[in-house]
């Protein structure tokens, strides 16, 4: 009988230290691009050589198809049967693959497995379903074991439950925390960059593996970045627009500097909108002339047009959540590195300390002031600093 041969990358120390050290159940939680997807296939894949049922969980369609074609490309030799409706791969070995999406957190239910791993569970929104309603009974008839490899997602998510599970709360659980640096494949001067290049927060949790707790205050260094001076040319200018003129909200105008110092700040609550767009062209020619980023929600797509007809250099800014986390991030890594500089206004002041992340389903975060406190000046002073603004 011929010789078959399968590729499957070689372990590197982190991961076979995490494979040698495994318990029935197991919660390994990894910085980026340590290698956790392919540990995921091969784990399934040398399961599946040994006659095993196996399945791979991933959160969502997408990620379902990648898993999905990893494992035909490489179980290709010994395939006997491959349904690619059912995700079902059988072996001439008598072992068999299945890939599920767990967008649905009932995927699989009544079937059997020796083995299931869920890769990104961090990112499943609700992996506790999908864990003690789903997979959990899976196992049993078989006595199967279970892997959930993922990047942390903030102590909110079940995924740190599972993972303090394997810290001695349970014999038949283990975990691991494998940062980035564990793969060797990874320069180190890349991670050094990405430090550079990241909030605090979102290195420790994206770099280092650590479960960040994102909940309460979310700007540090705030009075280090107080000046009594600012100075610069105008660089840019954020608007965050009421929601309506007659509503309880605030339009917030922040003037930023290319040095990254604050210029002017403008608060308006109660005025007609065309009073507010007066107000917004007087700061513009006192300022230069810079690019005006103003909000589009809301009102502020009929503003920005208005402007726009008055000659005003006017860009329009889309909020979504993830258009705002993305801003949000980037000014707490400027206030984190001393990129940004703010006068010594004390409404800005208790914005940014009142200002929180709240986690959400499926590792997704809001930010947003308190209830009944506001963050117009904030979210101003964001739009301002978003990505490639501040020098």
């Amino acid at each position: 009988m011929p010789t078959i041969e399968l590729k499957l990358a070689r372990p590197h120390a982190g991961q076979l230290r995490v494979l040698k050290e495994a318990a029935r159940f197991n919660t390994l939680a990894c910085g980026r691009q340590f290698g956790k997807t392919t540990m995921a296939q091969q784990i399934v894949v040398e399961a599946a050589l040994q006659s095993k049922a196996c399945a791979w969980f991933t959160p969502t369609y997408k990620t379902q198809d990648l898993a999905w074609d990893a494992l035909k490309e490489t179980l290709h030799p010994l395939v006997s049967d491959c349904s690619e409706q059912a995700r079902r791969i059988a072996l001439t070995s008598r072992g068999s693959a299945e890939c599920w999406s767990l967008v649905d957190p009932d995927s699989g239910r009544g079937r059997q497995y020796d083995i299931v791993v869920v890769d990104e569970a961090g990112q499943v929104a609700d992996l506790q379903h999908a864990w003690e309603q789903g997979i959990r009974p899976m196992l049993a008839a078989r006595r199967g074991s279970a892997w959930f490899l993922s990047t942390p997602t903030g102590t909110a998510h079940y995924f740190h439950a599972l993972f303090r599970r394997g810290q001695g709360q349970s014999p038949e659980w283990r975990s691991w925390q494998m940062p980035t640096s564990a793969n060797p494949h990874i320069a180190p001067t890349e991670i050094e960059a990405m430090r550079g290049d990241m909030s605090e927060q979102a290195f420790r949790q994206e770099v280092m593996a650590e479960f960040v707790t994102w909940e309460g205050a979310v700007f540090s260094r705030l009075r280090d970045a107080v000046t009594l001076s600012p100075a610069g040319k105008a660089a840019i200018i954020g608007v965050d627009w009421a929601g309506s003129s007659g509503s309880g909200d605030f339009t917030a105008f922040v003037v930023v500097a290319f040095s990254g110092d604050v210029l002017e700040l403008v608060r308006v609550r109660g005025e007609p909108y065309v009073g507010q767009r007066a107000r917004l062209e007087a700061l513009w020619q006192r300022h230069g002339r810079p690019p005006v980023l103003a909000e589009q929600n809301g009102m502020g797509a009929v503003q920005n047009a208005e402007l726009r007809q008055k000659g005003i250099d006017v860009q329009d800014w889309i909020t979504t959540n993830a258009s705002k986390t993305a801003i949000i991030s980037e000014l707490v890594k400027a206030f984190e590195q001393s990129l940004i500089h703010i006068p010594n206004d004390e409404v800005l002041l208790g914005e940014l300390q009142a200002f929180q992340c709240t986690p959400l389903a499926g590792g997704q975060f809001r930010y947003a002031a308190p209830p009944g406190l506001h963050d117009d000046l904030v979210l101003g002073l964001a739009i301002a600093c978003g990505p490639g603004q501040v020098a």
